[in-house]
């Protein structure tokens, strides 16, 4: 049974009070799709917690956490003023950081259902997955797990969006399938179609096949991109000598390395807009990779190949 099968529930009049401002947004469609939904979100660091904390506040149906990383002192040193959910005290036996999370992420919105998956991506199949309308993967996987992973979701019909930070950088990558949408143009509203590559034909393109954006420069724009590649390869260290972009920054490793909260918050709330428009299907997303500069504190989109991008 998919998502779109599920009984669909009315938005109260208590709810239509409480997110006003954002049915005027998206409207009371796209505000029932949401209330309707059901997400999980894999991965809770600070690019993970503030992408749960939008959905939570924006009123997602029901929010599923996972996360079997322990919680430990140091942990709780680097981020506890950084935004993540962790409820635990120094000196105790910290909890998983899903646990750690519940009680912080059900405060935030009571009328949204929160839960916790025991366990990791690596027992999870596609009888766990199915009934989910969204996944959003924010933690670094192995390449393989990460593409078993996608690949499940994409057999089971399921949007899902695939992000990470690395210090000063960041990434996001959607696969919303076949994503129709609304969008509105001088007072004209248009239903459109998108046809998403998958995050396995997405990784082995060649620099040659993407469309950058204009006036911005193409070695730049693809560090964050090979990062990520170099991360979720074996050997770290060997994949990312192999890429020019990342030729020359050897000598300021602290700018890629380690989970520096304000850039989990900055990617996470970019991450989130993505999810809301995958599920209130109002809106052009990305299409379909997010790449995020630190340095430049810019955001830029990078288009996969698929014929003419002025269609989308």
């Amino acid at each position: 049974m998919t998502a779109e099968n599920r009984e669909e529930q009315e938005v109260s009049e208590q709810e239509v009070t409480q997110y006003d401002r954002q049915i005027r947004l998206w409207g009371l469609d796209g505000q029932k799709r949401l209330r309707n939904s059901k997400i999980c979100v894999i991965g809770l660091s600070s690019l993970g917690s503030e992408i749960v904390k939008n959905l939570t506040l924006a009123g997602v149906g029901e929010m599923v956490l996972m996360d079997d990383r322990k919680v430990d002192e140091k942990t709780l040193l680097m981020t506890r003023d950084g935004g993540n959910f962790f409820r635990a005290n120094f000196g105790t036996a910290f909890e998983n950081r899903a646990s750690a999370s519940l009680d912080r992420v059900q405060e935030l919105n009571p009328n949204v259902k929160v839960f916790i998956a025991p366990g990791f991506t690596s027992d999870k199949n596609l009888d766990f997955f199915k009934n989910f309308s969204l996944v959003v993967i924010a933690v670094i996987l192995p390449k393989d797990e990460l593409l078993r992973i996608t690949g499940i979701l994409r057999e089971g019909g399921i949007k899902h969006i695939v992000g990470a930070t690395f210090g000063m950088y960041g990434f996001g990558f959607n696969d919303f399938l076949e994503h129709e949408y609304s969008l509105t143009k001088n007072e004209k509203t248009e239903l459109r179609k998108i046809s998403f590559k998958p995050l396995s034909e997405a990784i082995n393109y060649s620099e040659n096949e993407v469309t950058f954006p204009k006036r911005y420069k193409k070695n730049k724009v693809r560090v964050a991109l090979n990062l990520y590649e170099a991360y979720i390869s074996e050997d770290f260290k060997a994949k990312f000598a192999e890429f020019e972009s990342l030729k020359g920054i050897e000598d300021w490793g602290e700018e890629f390395e380690g989970d520096i909260p304000p850039i989990g918050a900055i990617v996470g709330g970019l991450m989130g807009q993505e999810a809301i428009k995958a599920i209130g299907q109002k809106e052009r997303p990305i299409y379909n990779t997010l790449l995020f500069d630190g340095d430049r504190m810019d955001a830029k989109e990078l288009l996969l190949p698929r014929g003419d991008p002025k269609e989308i």
